[in-house]
């Protein structure tokens, strides 16, 4: 991992260290702010690679003035990149400008487009702000969409594909320290394929497209379901709903996995129940049933049982466990299901 810090820097050169190191070098981007703030002037970014992308997260302290990011002809003239780029503002406000037209964005705003096309950002007078944005080697995608036809925009939340890419940017964000090798590119790809999707309305999505969409919206619907885990209510109704789908494509999706919907929402119940229980000794066996989304003890003793070969109790006393104890939760029901 790569980070830039103004704190490396002796406060008068701060802002230049940060427009030079940041922004020109970097970044290539032409970075202005009144001279009247530049001595309050601090940020960071940390920058590492995910499979053949780079992810960024950068943070910049509080200003009584606009922070304006523009990357303009002289900039991609100097110093091309040819990736296509997606970036959420994750806390402050500003505006995005592309020619003469300029779109709001607010804290959870995402937006996207090939970076060796002109655009402005600014930020609102008077707050920080930080901004996590992943960049993407175009080639690849070179076929599926031409440079030219991928000016930035802001992505907005209407169901369907928009919402998806919401929802896989932040799994992407959150999963990207973790990622290596086959697991990065296919995340990668999955990503820009989506986005790319996106940016084209659906329209011309050839068949890559359309099974990273396929993978991206499982991804996306096995992420909230580890999110909302504790809601008895969990259903595949509800998670289509956040995911702008209709229940029976969400069906769909798990049907070429083996394991249909309820059935990976009872063993991710199960598993998390298991690390509760060994590392949350204290908690009452009821309240990590109840935790975990389960809504009858019944249920969740029977199932934990077949599940580890032994009871709750068992399990966070020490106690051995069958063979299936060291299986995940799902695969260990899945065995107990084929011998009967």
């Amino acid at each position: 991992m790569l980070r830039i810090s103004t704190d490396d820097s002796p406060v008068e050169h701060r802002f230049a260290h940060w427009r030079e190191e940041r922004g020109k070098a970097a970044f290539g981007v032409t970075i202005e702010l009144d001279p009247a703030s530049r001595k309050d002037f601090r940020a960071t970014v940390d920058v590492h690679s995910v499979g053949p992308a780079s992810f960024a997260d950068m943070h910049v302290g509080r200003l009584d003035a606009s922070y304006q990011v523009e990357r303009t002809e002289t900039d991609i003239a100097n110093l091309p990149i040819d990736s296509f780029c997606i970036w959420r503002l994750v806390d402050g406000a500003g505006q995005l400008k592309v020619g003469r037209s300029g779109s709001e964005v607010s804290a959870g705003s995402l937006a996207m487009g090939h970076t060796d096309l002109p655009y402005a950002n600014f930020s609102a007078p008077g707050s920080g702000f930080r901004c996590q944005f992943i960049k993407i080697p175009f080639a690849p995608y070179r076929q599926f969409s031409g440079r030219r036809n991928l000016q930035p925009r802001t992505v907005g939340r209407a169901p369907g594909l928009n919402t998806l890419l919401h929802v896989y940017f932040d799994s992407f964000v959150a999963q990207a320290p973790h990622l290596a090798g086959t697991a990065a590119d296919m995340a990668v790809g999955t990503l820009a394929q989506l986005a790319l999707a996106v940016h084209a309305d659906g329209a011309s999505v050839d068949e890559n497209g359309r099974a990273a969409i396929g993978q991206g919206v499982l991804q996306a619907a096995r992420d909230l379901i580890t999110n909302h885990l504790h809601r008895p209510d969990l259903s595949p109704a509800l998670v289509a709903g956040m995911l702008g789908l209709s229940a029976r494509r969400l069906h769909q999706l798990f049907e070429p996995t083996g394991q249909s919907f309820s059935r990976y929402v009872f063993g991710q119940r199960l598993a998390r129940a298991r690390r509760m229980l060994i590392t949350q000794p204290a908690q009452p066996i009821a309240q990590v049933a109840y935790a975990c989304g389960f809504d009858s003890l019944a249920t969740f003793h029977r199932g934990f049982r077949a599940a580890y070969g032994l009871p709750p109790g068992e399990m966070r006393h020490g106690g051995r466990a069958s063979e299936a104890a060291d299986l995940p939760a799902d695969d260990a029901i899945a065995r107990r299901d084929r011998s009967t």
